[in-house]
């Protein structure tokens, strides 16, 4: 659960560098 969190929160970050 814990570790599904960090993914999403990784790939939420990579999408807003992205996007900035």
């Amino acid at each position: 659960m814990f570790f599904l969190f960090l993914v999403v929160k990784l790939n939420w970050n990579h999408l807003a560098l992205i996007r900035h």
